[in-house]
């Protein structure tokens, strides 16, 4: 027996939404972001209490020297190391 004209709207409504649900399911997976590591959610607050991703022993600081005004990078040493 032939389909009716609603049961093939719907057929294709079925196959249409499947399609679209492997679809995301094949997105989420490429763009899956769980499983990273810690370095990549570690987040750092430095001297002025701003959100930084490098370690407190990298960064580089400032020192005033004199009246002048003048400020050089210094590098800290890391002293966390046993």
């Amino acid at each position: 027996m032939a389909d009716s004209f609603y049961k093939k709207e719907n057929r294709k409504k079925k196959i249409e939404k499947k399609k679209q649900k492997s679809q995301k399911r094949e997105d989420r997976k490429v763009n899956n972001n769980k499983g990273k590591g810690l370095e990549s959610m570690i987040v750092y607050v430095d001297e002025n209490g701003h959100l930084t991703s490098t370690p407190p022993a990298l960064r580089q600081t400032t020192e005033d020297k004199g009246e002048a005004g003048e400020k050089t990078p210094k590098i800290r040493p890391n002293t966390d190391q046993v």
